[in-house]
């Protein structure tokens, strides 16, 4: 257990870029998050993409929530919540317009590393 727990700690704290890439929505690059979210704006034709990829990013962080607590071995990795939907798109809409070229998975890793910090987890 205290191994998936490292592993997952030096992931988070690895330079994202040098991560494999996923497959499915967390391959889907901010930029386009930020084209869709202007058409969901719209309710216009493809709309329903930023809403699956706020999905799947949601699903990343309970993933990652749920294994830090059934392993907290450091003071503040228990406390790691996801944030309720708006936070997160808002938190993306700012991290996608400074990095169109980052996909999802890169991002949600991103959050991640962002929330531990807040909790005082480097």
């Amino acid at each position: 257990m205290k191994l998936h727990l490292l592993i997952l700690l030096v992931l988070v704290s690895a330079s994202t870029r040098l991560l494999a890439e996923p497959d499915g929505p967390g391959n889907f690059t901010c930029g386009q998050w930020t084209d869709a979210r202007k058409v969901t704006e719209q309710k216009g034709p493809g709309w329903a993409a930023s809403y699956v990829v706020s999905a799947w990013v949601k699903g990343f962080l309970d993933g990652v929530s749920l294994t830090l607590a059934i392993n907290p071995s450091k003071k503040g990795i228990a406390d790691f919540v996801a944030p309720e939907n708006a936070t997160q798109n808002a938190w993306l809409d700012t991290y996608c317009r400074d990095h169109p070229l980052d996909n999802f998975y890169a991002a949600s890793v991103t959050l991640v590393s962002e929330l531990l910090a807040r909790n005082g987890v480097k």
